[in-house]
């Protein structure tokens, strides 16, 4: 019986290697309990925070959001490149797998809490990834249990728009599946990660773990440790109630 399996999303300006090294310590944790699948941006971009100099030979680099067409930067705002295509890839991975639909939770960092939100969102308000994976021929089909959002920031990634299954979020829907936000107290993006889960979150719903840390996965064994019992007593509560 394989184990249930947890997506996971890097931030922006990063790659799937570069989160696999840096959940490498969680993911050993959590070895007997989860299998960690480490999804890669379609997008290319230069890097990102804290990327350099210590992943320089790791590129190319990636982003969930295009380009903005007058070349001034990444369409951080509304992110309508479409939730559907990340559905579509834990979609894939499942078929490559020949097993069943066994995605249990999410993890992002950085701009990756991004796409976490909005697979929580669109299953909330949808539950699109079960049309998309019962027209692929997948059975077994469950929702995503927990989401575990790491030095985070911005609003959920949307639909594309003109969607037949979606419009745009706004910000009166706020996500009530059980979610772990990791917030670093010396973070730049702090300020971003409050907001962030003040406006996308019901207030019963989540756990929140400050951190003396900076812009950073968890790393110093006893913060691992916690977080992997944070993750495993989130996991095995849902399946109680």
């Amino acid at each position: 019986m394989s184990l249930p399996r947890i997506a996971c999303f890097h931030g922006g300006g990063s790659n799937a290697k570069i989160h696999m090294v840096q959940c490498q310590n969680l993911q050993r944790e959590l070895q007997h309990e989860f299998e960690f699948v480490y999804f890669e941006a379609p997008f290319t971009r230069g890097p990102g925070p804290g990327v350099l100099p210590a992943f320089k030979s790791y590129g190319p680099y990636k982003t969930w959001f295009t380009g903005i067409e007058d070349t001034s930067g990444f369409d951080d705002s509304t992110g309508e490149d479409g939730i559907e295509r990340v559905w579509n890839m834990m979609i894939a991975e499942t078929q490559k797998s020949g097993e069943q639909w066994n995605w249990v939770g999410a993890l992002g960092f950085s701009q990756g809490t991004r796409v976490v939100s909005g697979l929580l969102l669109d299953q909330q308000r949808h539950k699109s990834q079960q049309d998309l994976a019962m027209s692929n021929g997948i059975s077994g089909i469950g929702s995503l249990i927990f989401g575990v959002l790491c030095m985070g920031s911005g609003a959920p990634m949307q639909p594309k728009a003109g969607s037949a299954l979606g419009t745009s979020y706004n910000q009166y829907e706020q996500i009530s599946s059980p979610t772990i936000h990791v917030h670093g107290l010396k973070d730049m993006h702090l300020t971003g990660g409050r907001k962030q889960l003040a406006t996308w979150f019901t207030d019963n719903s989540f756990i929140q773990w400050d951190m003396d840390y900076h812009h950073a996965m968890p790393w110093y064994k006893k913060d691992v440790v916690q977080l992997a019992g944070i993750i495993r007593d989130t996991y095995r509560s849902s399946l109680s109630h």
